[in-house]
């Protein structure tokens, strides 16, 4: 049985970044896997399918990456630190555009690509 993707992302919340690379790469692995045809053959027909699985998978992966962000920015971005960018785009408010979201007040973030 397999839990629903927001069910999963909840399990790993307040994991720390290095808990939470761990839980990416064997989802990573799962991944390859499929893609790969290298399934073992007795986990082949299970339930739910391989096809399933793996859709659960690619959403759980987008799950732990949204969590590994943050996760990142808490516990590895210093404060004060400000990340520029080249085309000067100001992330924060370019996130809170796209997604309504306010990103912490008292942190600066800019992209540059």
């Amino acid at each position: 049985m397999m839990v629903s993707p927001e069910g999963f992302v909840t399990e790993y919340k307040g994991k720390s970044y290095e808990e939470l690379i761990v839980v990416r790469d064997d989802i990573i692995e799962k991944i390859k896997a499929f893609e790969e045809g290298t399934i073992p053959k007795e986990e082949y027909y299970m339930n739910p399918s391989q096809s399933i699985q793996y859709s659960f998978y690619l959403q759980y992966l987008a799950g732990i990456c949204k969590l590994l962000q943050e996760a990142f920015e808490k516990e590895k971005v210093e404060d004060d630190e400000e990340i520029v960018f080249e085309d000067g785009v100001d992330y924060a408010e370019e996130m809170k555009r796209q997604t309504g979201e306010d990103l912490e007040a008292d942190r600066t973030i800019k992209l540059i690509f």
